[in-house]
């Protein structure tokens, strides 16, 4: 079974560094996806740049076993 989770991106105020440790977390306690929404109401992240920030940190910590796309 392959299991995801969300980015805290979503809640106002939250750092890109915060959402990047929270990736780096989620792929070492083995989650197979992370989600991100947007929320047009209030201050946030925004989705296209919260998972920008997450692939910079995988890319950088090797994600992809030395073989980049």
């Amino acid at each position: 079974m392959r299991i995801g989770i969300g980015l805290p991106s979503h809640i106002a105020h939250v750092p890109g560094v915060l959402t990047a440790e929270w990736a780096r977390r989620a792929e070492r306690r083995g989650f197979a996806q992370l989600a991100a929404i947007d929320r047009l109401v209030y201050e946030s992240l925004d989705s296209i740049v919260a998972l920008s920030v997450v692939l910079s940190v995988s890319l950088d910590d090797d994600h992809w076993g030395g073989k980049r796309r």
